[in-house]
C-alpha cells in the first residue's frame, strides 16, 4: 500500500513543479483567455459533425438534380468531361505552351490587331461608299464602267502579252518614246488641234499655196518636213 501511495505524492510534486514553470503559467493563462472560443469551435465542430451526412446527401441529391437538367436538355456530362480533359491535356502539351508563351510576348502586336479587326466593318463601309461614289461620277461622266470592268482583264493580257514581245523592246530601243520626239508629237496634236477648232478651213490653190511660202511659220514648217523626209528616206534603205 506504501508503494501506490509515494507513486501518487511523487507525481504531485511533478505536477506543482510544472505549474510553478513561468511558460507553462503563461500557456495555461493564453488557454483560459481563449476558453469560450474554443468551447464555441468545439459547438460549432459538433454541429458539422452532426448535420454533415444530411448536407453531403443534399449535396448529392443537387448534382443529380443538375446532371438530369443536362441529360434532358440534349447535354452530356461525361462527354463533355471527356472534352474538358482533352483540351486540358492539349493546353498543357508542351507545343501548345510554347506556341502560347509567343503570344503572350507579342499581346502588344496582337492588340493592335484586334483594334484593326474592330474597325475594319467601318473602313469596309467606307470603301464601298467611295466605290459609289467614283461609279456615280464614272456614269455622269458617260463613260461605261460595267464595259471597262469586263474588257478590263482583255486588255491587261493584251498589253502584258504585248509587253513580253520583241516588238515593245524594239519601241524601247527606237527613238519613239526619245523626250525630243514626245514634244514634237504633241506639238502637231496642238496644231492639228488648232485647226480642226477653226471655223472654216480656207481652200488654198497653187497661187495661195505660193503666198503662204512667204510666211516665216510656213516656210520652218516646210524646212522640217523637207529635212525629215530626208532623213526618213535614209532610215528606209539601211
Amino acid at each position: 500500500m506504501e508503494q501506490p501511495t509515494q507513486t501518487h505524492t511523487n507525481g504531485a510534486v511533478s505536477l506543482e513543479k510544472r505549474l510553478d514553470n513561468p511558460e507553462t503559467a503563461q500557456a495555461l493563462n493564453r488557454l483560459l483567455d481563449r476558453l469560450d472560443t474554443i468551447e464555441e469551435a468545439v459547438d460549432k465542430l459538433d454541429v458539422a459533425l452532426t448535420q454533415g451526412p444530411a448536407m453531403l446527401a443534399m449535396m448529392t441529391d443537387m448534382a443529380d438534380d443538375v446532371y438530369r437538367q443536362a441529360e434532358d436538355e440534349g447535354v452530356s456530362l461525361d462527354e463533355r468531361l471527356q472534352l474538358m480533359l482533352q483540351l486540358t491535356e492539349r493546353l498543357t502539351a508542351p507545343r501548345t505552351v510554347e506556341v502560347l508563351t509567343q503570344l503572350m510576348d507579342r499581346m502588344d502586336e496582337l492588340e493592335q490587331l484586334i483594334e484593326v479587326a474592330d474597325q475594319a466593318p467601318a473602313f469596309i463601309s467606307m470603301m464601298v461608299d467611295t466605290l459609289d461614289d467614283v461609279y456615280r461620277r464614272t456614269e455622269e461622266a458617260g463613260h461605261d464602267l460595267h464595259r471597262v470592268i469586263h474588257e478590263g482583264p482583255e486588255a491587261f493580257i493584251r498589253i502584258n502579252e504585248f509587253a513580253a514581245s520583241e516588238a515593245f523592246t524594239k519601241l524601247l530601243d527606237s527613238g519613239v518614246l526619245d523626250p525630243e520626239a514626245i514634244e514634237i508629237v504633241g506639238k502637231a496634236g496642238d496644231a492639228l488641234v488648232d485647226c480642226r477648232c477653226q471655223e472654216e478651213t480656207p481652200e488654198v490653190g497653187l497661187f495661195g499655196l505660193l503666198g503662204a511660202m512667204r510666211d516665216p511659220d510656213t516656210r520652218r514648217a516646210l524646212g522640217f518636213l523637207t529635212e525629215f523626209g530626208k532623213r526618213f528616206g535614209q532610215k528606209l534603205d539601211e
